[in-house]
């Protein structure tokens, strides 16, 4: 017998795991992380960087840091 669960509260466990994971999947609020910013390497890791570039468009960068710094720049912060 198969039982199906239909509720947006509910969510399976994956194979990945760990808080990066559940960032990704909004299952965790980023303002309720202590450091936000630990977990951007990662996150970072998974998207080409010519989209972060495109997207953002900021010049090219070596590290999150740096990237995140010009993010700010653009932004005004």
């Amino acid at each position: 017998m198969v039982t199906l669960i239909d509720s947006p509260g509910i969510m399976l466990q994956r194979q990945e795991s760990g808080t990066s994971a559940q960032i990704i999947r909004s299952a965790v609020q980023v303002d309720d992380l202590i450091d936000p910013v630990a977990y951007m390497a990662e996150l970072v890791e998974k998207i080409e960087k010519t989209e972060i570039l495109r997207h953002y468009r900021i010049a090219n960068y070596t590290n999150v840091t740096q990237m995140l710094e010009f993010i700010a720049l653009k932004k005004g912060l």
